[in-house]
């Protein structure tokens, strides 16, 4: 499989949806998945053709984090891992740090793209898979879904964000349940403590999923990308700079062809219809 097949991308009425497309391995993560997960997302924060991001897995699971396999080693694919990948220098703690942390930007960039992102998930979601989930602003799940951390049962403490995530959606104490005691969690209970945003019934997942990325994509696209914004900001700034953020946006918004038009249509009692200007 070439890596231009490792992951999937199709673009349809504003909404993308990148599929990982490796269901041999449950789409684990391996250096050229990630790679090439990556040029998708660099392209699709700034595409204003993409006005919705769902991402999925193909065949029986969503993701089931990072490949064991080859842990820890080069990634042949990358041509400095290539060259260096027996270096000690390049194996040095610091550098691996580094490359781990430039692997993060994949689930940084789903959280922080000024675009709405969805997690369709299917199977099992685990380690890396889950941190991938975590990111999108609203994950739906099939009714066989489970969850686990899974990080500690390897050794391992967690990277790809796992601990922001978790923390930032479960919070601190739901997290150190949640990751401290791996398991697998049922979609039921995972929509319960609010890691997940829905749950689809009868094999509804596709068409839940799709309706929900459809009405996103009808809406205002400048708005959607500044109501993200002050999200993040009243999760993570203090009060003063959250609500400098907050009245920052809204007067960029009024100046909008879209805050024009949704006054106007709200006037003349039709459907407004947003063009991202």
């Amino acid at each position: 499989m070439s890596r231009q097949d490792s992951v999937l991308s199709r673009i349809e009425n504003g909404v993308q949806v990148v599929t990982l497309n490796r269901p041999e391995v449950m789409n684990a993560l391996d250096g050229e998945v990630c790679g090439r997960l990556d040029e998708i997302l660099q392209v699709s924060a700034l595409d204003p053709d993409v006005r919705v991001l769902v991402v999925t897995g193909a065949g029986r699971g969503f993701c089931a984090g990072g490949n064991m396999k080859n842990l820890g080693t080069p990634d042949e694919s990358d041509p400095l891992a290539a060259k260096w990948g027996r270096d000690p220098i390049w194996n040095g703690m610091e550098m691996r740090s580094a490359r781990l942390r430039r692997s993060a930007q994949i689930p940084y960039l789903l959280h922080t793209m000024g675009k709405p992102t969805i997690a369709m998930i299917h199977g099992p979601v685990v380690g890396a898979g889950l941190s991938l989930a975590l990111a999108c602003d609203f994950r739906i799940a099939s009714t066989d879904a489970t969850f686990n951390s899974g990080y500690l049962n390897r050794g391992l403490s967690g990277d790809f964000g796992a601990n922001y995530f978790v923390t930032s959606v479960l919070g601190p104490a739901k997290a150190r349940e949640f990751l401290f005691f791996p398991r697998a969690m049922a979609a039921d209970e995972a929509l319960r403590v609010g890691l997940v945003t829905q749950v689809a019934a009868g094999g509804k997942l596709e068409e839940q999923t799709m309706a929900m990325a459809r009405k996103l994509a009808e809406g205002p696209p400048i708005a959607l990308a500044h109501l993200k914004e002050n999200i993040n900001s009243a999760a993570n700034d203090i009060p003063q700079v959250a609500f400098d953020i907050e009245a920052r946006n809204f007067v960029r918004c009024l100046q909008t062809e879209d805050c024009k038009e949704a006054v106007a249509a709200f006037l003349e009692r039709r459907r407004a219809v947003f063009t991202g200007r």
